[in-house]
Parts: structure tokens; sequence; C-alpha cells
């Protein structure tokens, strides 16, 4: 069993190289300033270690330029269209399916998700788990199947794909 006193020099040994750490990543981040990135290292801008705002437009990544500075870029190919959406109501059905018109969505559409947007969580929820099936019918619709009718309208929104 370690004695006291060999315990007490390997607490201070690693204070000692826990202080000696915590110094080199705050002289690091104090010499890091402005955007110029050096080879190699992570994207610090400030002494607090906060990375420098870059700012975009949707669909851009943040990357960086010849030089090392962060920029907003966009990728190789350009943007996909994952960005198509419209807001639309489930009506009120006693019947299934039930055809919703999509607005802004075209023929070659590919609706890859519907988000609810329930403006109240009692009869909207019910409503929005009754259904089964949503499949794309012809330009501008899509087709949602239900098991039991929907009693109140549902607000919710279309994802799609060109």
């Amino acid at each position: 069993m370690a004695n006291e006193e060999t315990l007490t020099t390997l607490k201070t040994e690693v204070d000692g190289n826990t202080q000696d750490i915590a110094d080199i990543m705050t002289d690091y981040a104090k010499t890091a300033g402005g955007n110029t990135i050096a080879a190699n290292s992570v994207a610090i801008a400030n002494a607090d270690g906060k990375l420098t705002s870059v700012t975009g437009t949707a669909g851009q990544v943040i990357g960086f330029s010849a030089t090392g500075v962060p920029e907003a870029q966009t990728p190789a190919g350009g943007t996909k269209p994952y960005n198509k959406s419209a807001d639309v109501t489930l009506p009120v059905a006693s019947t299934s399916p039930t055809t919703v018109t999509v607005p802004g969505m075209p023929a070659n559409a590919a609706p890859f998700m519907i988000l609810p947007r329930f403006s109240e969580w009692t009869n909207q929820p019910r409503s929005w788990h009754r259904l089964l099936v949503v499949t794309n019918d012809t330009a501008g619709q899509i087709v949602l199947h239900h098991t039991s009718p929907i009693e109140v309208t549902v607000p919710f929104t279309v994802y799609w794909t060109e």
C-alpha cells in the first residue's frame, strides 16, 4: 500500500500536469486570433475558444478558403432541393382515402416527410394518429389513408424533393 507521502507527491504531479495543459490551451486560444487557422489546428478565433461567425445562405456549409479562412461555401454539385415544403391542412373526412392539395408541389415531386403542426393537443393528435399511409397521386396532391374518420382539421407541413 502506498504511503501518504507518495500519494501527496503523485497528486502534486497530476495537479501540475493539469495546470500545464490548461496553460497551453489558454495560450493557444490567445494566439489563434482572427480568422487565420494554422494547419492541423482547430477553428478557434478568440481567447474564449469560440468560432468566429460565418454568414451564409440555406444549403451552404462552413468550409475553409485556400488561405485557411472560415467561409460559407456551396457544396460541389450545388445544393439539393430538400428545402421544398408547403403548409397544408388535413380536412375533416368520414371516408378514406383523403386527397389534399399541396401548393407548389409539382408532378415530379417525391414527398419524403410530413409533420403535424398541432394547435391543440387532444383532438388533433387523435385524428393525426389515424393516418396509415401517405402517397402522392398527381401534381400538387398527396393521398392520406386513414383507419377511421378524421374528426378535426390538422395543420401539417409536407417536405419533398424534385
